[in-house]
């Protein structure tokens, strides 16, 4: 016969602590912050930096132009939405279906430029102008919002025929950002 002895060591659990960590104050060291990184890795600690759109207005406005360029209806398709109000000469206004736009904007350039003409020839980014429409209109129309963003993008005179037939000097966009983008005044 053999027999096994089973030992146990320890006593019976320690009873959870009932001692509360104390509040906070001003005193206390900041929280980790980890620095900007390119590369995340699994289970790493991150930092997620926010913004208030500006940049992506600025990409979809940039992207709005090259779609023009390119006669490309789709992507024009994709980046407006289906009713968008009138940004210039002022903000607000009239809606107008994405429909029409779509029609003024293929039909205003008789010729394809291409990808070959660089944005840069066509708008003058060094004045180019992106901010919160919070921080530029007083009253925001109805059917927009404070947190849209207002591009102004000036054409360079040679290209200034591509939208608005000549007349046109810098073209206004209102982007609505986030998750999907879109130009809601235009």
């Amino acid at each position: 016969m053999v027999v096994v002895a089973l030992v146990a060591c320890g006593g019976p659990p320690e009873p959870a602590s009932t001692d509360t960590l104390p509040p906070s104050t001003d005193r206390d060291p900041p929280p980790y912050t980890p620095g900007p990184s390119d590369v995340a890795t699994t289970g790493a600690v991150v930092a997620l930096a926010t913004s208030a759109g500006t940049e992506q207005g600025r990409s979809v406005a940039l992207r709005f132009v090259e779609a023009i360029r390119d006669q490309d209806r789709s992507a024009l398709e994709r980046m407006l939405a289906e009713q968008l109000y009138s940004a210039q000469p002022r903000l607000g206004g009239a809606q107008r279906s994405r429909e029409v736009i779509l029609r003024t904007l293929t039909m205003s350039t008789g010729n394809n430029l291409g990808p070959d003409v660089p944005v840069e020839s066509i708008v003058d980014l060094t004045h180019l102008q992106v901010q919160l429409l919070s921080e530029v209109e007083e009253r925001i129309p109805e059917g927009l919002r404070a947190e849209d963003v207002l591009v102004s993008v000036p054409l360079q005179t040679a290209y200034r025929t591509l939208i608005g037939g000549g007349s046109l000097h810098r073209l206004v966009l209102v982007v609505r950002t986030g998750g999907n983008p879109r130009v809601v005044a235009l």
